[in-house]
């Protein structure tokens, strides 16, 4: 709004000339070239093209005691020979803007953003409060065209020291390659060094949000002079990654001697990051924020951005660690495995959210240095990113290795959607004979080794796309066999059951030993009878079944993949002893491939076929207390009665009572008679068991108890201090002939325990593109302590996952993407852990996410009678754009406790939302919210108390935007007798 931005001098077309003018008093600019790409109003046109216009002449003028800048040139100035045409490396014009003064200017005495080849010269920048001469962006003509030179910056004179100057800086470089800083005086820069205060600062303008530059831009500097006291010449701004090279020294002192005994001036300087730690660099923090390094190393910038899958790379941190060489040198002892996770060696790359380019990890590194990097805890990429400096010069080169978590069969790289014929057997000699995106894959050790190099590839350039592939050959997706089982059972526990022909007594075989790699034929028909030793991987071509009955059979693995078919009993004949399949394995393990469609995993159960798993079946699994409970008590007495005796001896969870999310409680199950149980340990929290009328209103805030433990478990064995847990993933597949292969899952009765793995999305039950109808049913199960996701679903349909108890989850305990005409009911999710990445990140998680991010499309789905219970975060975040009365009635009856955030609905541009039929108690913040606008919300039936506020609710429309919330009730304190609730 120009209204809102005067200047003193309103400058629209640069061809022009400013000789000898003040420009003073202005309430925002002194002198604003407002240079649009055309000119507006009654002398539009197209032919003329402000932006690309050579400067007249700009000289002698002054601003001053303007409130923001006495000279701002907004938004582009690159000057062009042809002035319509793109800027480019040859289609340039010089321009100079010369003998400046600006002083007492609330923020800078020139600004200037997106900049082309143009000279700042004569400039004097004195007794400004933010800054002397700052450049935005600068990319638009050749290195070294643009240029601040021959000027003289005054922190502050004898004249005037009044203000705060503790984020002065007086030359602050742009947020892109290549700009000169030369023959600049600095004066009077003693301000404290507590804050940004600095003769030089990098990355103009990066801190603001949406965050502009992922940063590790270069500034060139020569011919500096400092007058008087300095307390500190360089300060890197937001996000830390800059890079200052200094030609001759004179911003360092800096020399070195060379072979010849020749002296040479001049340093690179950039932040402390850990990776950075060689002898040839030197850490001085007050005078220049970060390493001073000589000139026998060169620093470049290398860049990785859209990580996929996309969620989990949602903020999180790139780690390097500086390795002792290039591969090709064998001289150099390796590191240790224990130096390689020692923490503290690793330097910690934060992604920024914003542009240029979007979501990417930008940081120097060292040219002819080796570096292994990974993200956060080993997540690896199906596609990323990269690029390099165009600063990089023929002859540099550094090599980057990924040490790959899942298995990685094929490497790609791609340009313009046509894969890159850059892969090399080794690099024989780095960084002389091959170009830059050579790379090399080692199957053996399952590490990708990129080759960063300034001599370019014409068919690469400097940016290319990686892609992962982590199942690649003609042992990928067979399909399962349709080939007749054989009309009689095998019985694994008979070793001539092991012979193709039982009957020939000549076949030399044995029964299955620890580490043996073991095949069901696609004909076998086999019977578990036994427990079995530690397999390295079971893959089941034919049908594997549990005995039944028979007691306590445990199939113990590594990786276990079926086809075909894997029984553990049926709804009709459930397993009533104990049963166990056990996943045994380190994060290190060679990892399970077998389709694109499923990523691969180690320590897994991968079902493309059929898995059904069926325990002792039991009424009640999910109950409410009748009565209060005391801490010491060891009665709780129930709303119902437990007939079936299924819960004596087993573990149950009792959920919160006070806002605090970790007040859960894990208790045994010692005596039941009727509806009152005996646990062990006492209880160590007071548990509400009674209900609140008011009116026609009843808050139900009981305390809700879940059956975890099951007879026949799936779990994790945790094996020393590595707690990596195990991990079940099932789905449909196509096979090398393109014929579509159906999974199916029944599951009721069992625990899974000990599963999900940490930073990745492999949940402890992970089902992915399963579309067949009846596909999915899960039924009165729990997930017992998942590193993950606890049930996670996505590209399905018709899946029902009801009763279920969801315990002690990362990201959420229940997430669904993606999919359609499914059920989720009647489910108990307790306790998500919160992932942080810092001060400045943390992502949004949800005990229940129900197609909650903007790009998730779900319809005609059922959420109904869910009970959310204790979150580090949201309790249920979900997306549902309909206010139709026979859809939204699907979504109804959910009840939210003890969440840092209740219940939130979330989408953009929808019409309609409905939050009715929800309840929210003992919420630490708004019991109900909104995380994107509609253009109407309604609800009602809403009942909300003992949270610490109540509903936060967002319109955005036309002259139709509403919101209508009736009939609903919201109590301050339901129980203020208790101390620790609300």
């Amino acid at each position: 709004n120009t209204d809102q931005t005067p200047a003193s001098f309103w400058i629209t077309n640069p061809n022009n000339h400013w000789i000898g003018n003040h420009a003073a008093g202005s309430d925002r600019y002194g002198f604003w070239f407002d240079l649009h790409e055309h000119p507006t109003g009654p002398s539009a046109t197209e032919s003329i093209c402000p932006r690309g216009t050579k400067l007249g002449t700009f000289r002698g003028n002054v601003g001053h005691s303007n409130t923001r800048y006495a000279l701002r040139i907004h938004e582009e100035f690159t000057p062009r020979q042809n002035p319509c045409q793109d800027p480019s490396d040859t289609n340039y014009l010089e321009s100079v803007f010369e003998e400046f003064t600006g002083w007492k200017n609330m923020r800078n005495a020139v600004i200037s953003e997106r900049t082309g080849s143009v000279r700042f010269t004569n400039i004097r920048a004195i007794d400004n409060l933010l800054g002397g001469i700052e450049v935005s962006v600068g990319d638009f003509s050749p290195f070294g065209t643009l240029k601040v030179e021959k000027s003289v910056v005054v922190a502050h004179s004898n004249n005037n020291s009044a203000g705060d100057k503790s984020q002065m800086r007086g030359v602050v470089g742009p947020r892109s390659e290549g700009m000169l800083i030369s023959d600049i005086d600095f004066y009077n820069w003693d301000i404290p060094a507590v804050k940004k205060s600095a003769c030089i600062s990098t990355c103009s303008h990066c801190f603001q949000k949406p965050f502009a530059d992922t940063g590790a831009r270069t500034v060139f500097v020569e011919k500096v002079k400092f007058h008087g006291t300095v307390t500190r010449k360089v300060w890197f701004e937001f996000p830390f990654k800059g890079i200052v090279r200094d030609l001759d020294g004179s911003l360092t002192e800096v020399s070195r001697t060379l072979p010849g005994g020749e002296t040479e001036q001049g340093a690179w300087i950039t932040p402390f990051y850990e990776h950075l730690k060689v002898d040839e660099c030197e850490l001085k923090k007050t005078m220049f924020d970060g390493l001073v390094c000589d000139t026998s190393v060169t620093l470049r910038r290398c860049v990785f951005w859209k990580g996929k899958p996309d969620h989990n790379f949602k903020q999180v941190e790139m780690k390097l660690i500086h390795l002792p060489s290039a591969i090709v040198e064998d001289s150099a002892t390796p590191l240790t495995q224990e130096e390689l996770d020692e923490e503290s060696r690793y330097g910690n790359i934060g992604i920024q959210a914003g542009d240029n380019p979007l979501g990417g990890w930008s940081f120097p590194v060292l040219v002819g240095h080796t570096y292994q990097l990974h993200f956060n805890y080993g997540i690896d990429f199906t596609e990323i990113n990269f690029d390099r400096s165009a600063l990089w010069e023929e002859g540099e080169y550094s090599v980057l290795k990924f040490n790959h978590t899942e298995t990685r069969e094929k490497m790609q790289l791609v340009k313009n959607d046509v894969e890159l014929d850059s892969f090399v057997e080794k690099f024989q000699m780095v960084g002389k004979t091959d170009d830059h995106g050579s790379f090399y894959l080692d199957l053996e050790e399952n590490s990708t080794y990129m080759l960063v190099a300034g001599k370019a590839n014409p068919s690469v350039g400097t940016q290319y796309l990686i892609r992962g592939h982590h199942c690649w050959g003609d042992h990928c997706s067979t399909g399962p066999t349709d080939a007749s089982l054989e009309p009689f059972k095998r019985m694994w526990s008979k070793l001539e059951d092991w012979r193709i022909n039982r009957d020939d007594a000549t076949e030399a075989v044995a029964l299955p030993k620890e580490g043996d790699t073991i095949e069901i034929p696609p004909t076998w028909d086999m019977i578990l009878d036994i427990e079995t030793p530690i397999l390295e991987q079971l893959t089941i071509k034919g049908r594997l079944t549990f005995k039944n009955p028979a007691a306590n059979i445990i199939l113990n693995a590594k990786k276990i993949l079926v086809l075909r078919s894997l029984r553990v009993g049926s709804e009709e004949n459930p397993i009533l002893s104990e049963a166990k399949i056990k996943l045994h394995g380190e994060d290190d393990q060679i990892n399970l491939s077998y389709t694109p469609e499923l990523p691969s995993c180690g320590k897994c159960l991968m079902v493309v076929g059929e898995l059904q798993v069926h325990g002792r079946a039991v009424k009640e699994t999910i109950l409410r207390l009748a009565a209060n409970a005391f801490k010491d008590d060891t009665t709780l007495t129930l709303d119902t009665d437990l007939v079936s005796g299924y819960w004596l001896g087993r573990e149950i969870v009792i959920t919160q009572s006070t806002s605090v999310a970790e007040d859960y409680e894990i208790v045994k199950v010692t005596q039941v008679q009727g509806n009152t149980i005996t646990i062990d340990p006492a209880l160590k929290k007071n548990r509400i068991g009674v209900t609140h009328t008011f009116g026609d209103y009843t808050a139900d805030a009981r305390a809700t108890v879940g059956l975890l433990g099951h007879n026949v478990v799936i779990e994790g064995v945790h094996q020393g201090e590595n707690k990596w847990n195990g991990a079940i993933i099932i789905g449909d597949h196509k096979d090398q002939n393109g014929n579509q292969h159906r999974a199916k899952l029944n599951m009721s009765g069992v625990e899974m325990k000990n599963l999900g793995q940490y930073d990745s999305e492999r949940a402890a039950l992970r089902i992915k593109g399963m579309n067949d109808e009846d596909a999915v049913k899960v039924h009165q199960c729990s997930i017992n302590n998942s590193e993950s996701f606890g049930f996670r679903m996505e590209d399905s349909s018709d899946v029902v996952f009801t009763q279920n108890v969801v315990l002690d989850t990362w990201t959420a305990g229940v997430y669904v993407r993606d999919s359609r005409d499914f059920t989720i009911s009647n489910n108990l999710t307790v306790f998500l852990n919160k992932r942080f990445f810092g001060p400045q990140y943390s992502e949004v998680t949800a005990l229940y996410a129900i197609c909650a991010d903007l790009d998730h499309i779900c319809k005609n789905y059922t959420f109904q009678n869910n009970i959310a219970a204790g979150s580090q975060d949201w309790g249920i975040a979900f997306k549902y754009d309909s206010c139709d009365p026979d859809v939204y009635g699907k979504w109804s009856g959910n009840a939210v406790f003890a969440t840092d955030h209740g219940i939130a609905n979330g989408s953009v541009g929808a019409e309609c939302s409905d939050i009715s039929n929800q309840s929210v108690f003992f919420s630490r913040d708004f019991a109900v919210s909104s995380l994107q606008t509609y253009d109407r919300i309604q609800g009602h039936h809403l009942i909300l108390g003992s949270n610490r506020k109540g509903i936060n609710l967002m319109t955005a429309g036309e002259s139709t935007n509403y919101m209508h919330l009736h009939d609903s009730l919201i109590v301050g304190n339901l129980y203020p007798e208790c101390a620790d609730s609300y």
